[in-house]
């Protein structure tokens, strides 16, 4: 489910009465891509992915149900079944980098081969491409499954529901600052601007720990051992 940029004007008119649709749109959409990149919170599947033979990489793409207003941020979790396994046989590959791979096994690594990959890396230069390690000698049908980042894209006009649902005021208060903090505008205020920035950041910041501690309400209390 989707929701319009225009659903937070009620939230950001009655402070910035002057902006106009076309700026307020722009800002809650650039609003939103920050909170998407600052807290890594919208994952989604993508469409499996068929491992060919002696192919190492492989493209990402958003699913049909979101290209019109979504864009991969980066890649969460990937996973690996060999061919014709049941999907209880998926196994997660391991995160790595060229940097890394290269220090611990020196520049011929990336034309290692094995029948089934045991990690995976996406190039800081081709964040939509996907690398198995080793090279995969069989092929696999729907092979890998990939959960990924989410974030807007920059022509969006509509926004997954869950950021207005539970992320409302972080978006508005992104989206304030942003307006405030626009140089030239007839509503400039760098002190509201910086206002709406230390809001936001807090909203921000309960966001990455609610996530952390996940719906699980544990108790955090310290408790010591009653030492004699």
């Amino acid at each position: 489910m989707t929701v319009a940029l225009t659903s937070w004007e009620p939230y950001i008119l009655p402070d910035l009465p002057a902006v106009p649709h076309t700026a307020l749109e722009r800002a809650v959409r650039d609003a939103a891509i920050d909170f998407c990149h600052d807290t890594l919170i919208w994952k989604e599947w993508l469409d499996r992915i068929s491992v060919v033979a002696l192919d190492d990489d492989y493209s990402l793409t958003v699913p049909a149900a979101f290209t019109t207003y979504a864009a991969i941020e980066g890649v969460y979790q990937v996973y690996y079944k060999e061919n014709g396994a049941d999907d209880a046989q998926f196994t997660p590959l391991d995160p790595t980098t060229e940097d890394e791979m290269e220090a611990e096994l020196g520049s011929s690594w990336m034309f290692n081969q094995a029948a089934s990959p045991s990690k995976h890396y996406v190039p800081a230069s081709e964040p939509t491409t996907l690398y198995l390690w080793p090279i995969p000698t069989l092929a696999s049908v729907s092979g890998v499954l990939v959960r990924a980042y989410f974030k807007p894209l920059q022509t969006a006009t509509l926004l997954p529901d869950f950021l207005y649902n539970r992320h409302q005021n972080a978006i508005a208060f992104g989206a304030k600052s942003k307006l405030f903090g626009a140089k030239g505008m007839p509503w400039y205020d760098l002190k509201e601007q910086a206002k709406w920035l230390d809001l936001y950041n807090n909203e921000r910041d309960n966001a990455i720990g609610a996530a952390m501690k996940g719906p699980i309400k544990k108790d955090q209390t310290v408790r010591f051992r009653n030492w004699i």
